[in-house]
């Protein structure tokens, strides 16, 4: 079974709120209660939510990260990388 890929477009985060609608809009676009928060993401990535199944094996690609890094610093962002990399069904690709 092939995975599911996923691609978030860094160059539409400028913001946290923008981190936030972002991955809403590629990851779970009908669901209404995402709650804007890391908790809320990390649950989000778990699956469930409308794109894919819980724990189902996905690729997630995250472009632009130099340009992420630069408006939400290098910490938001290594945090967010090291939250994603805890779900083993996720393959992270960071471009």
């Amino acid at each position: 079974m092939d995975r599911k890929i996923f691609t978030i477009n860094g160059r539409n985060i400028t913001s946290h709120a923008e981190f936030h609608e972002e991955f809403q809009r590629v990851l779970c676009p009908n669901f209404k209660k995402y709650g804007r928060n890391l908790n809320a993401f990390n649950d989000i990535l778990r699956g469930g939510f409308g794109s894919f199944e819980l724990g189902e094996k996905i690729t997630l690609i995250f472009s632009k990260t130099k340009y992420v890094k630069k408006q939400l610093g290098e910490s938001f962002l290594k945090k967010i990388v090291n939250i994603i990399n805890t779900h083993e069904h996720i393959e992270l690709i960071l471009e």
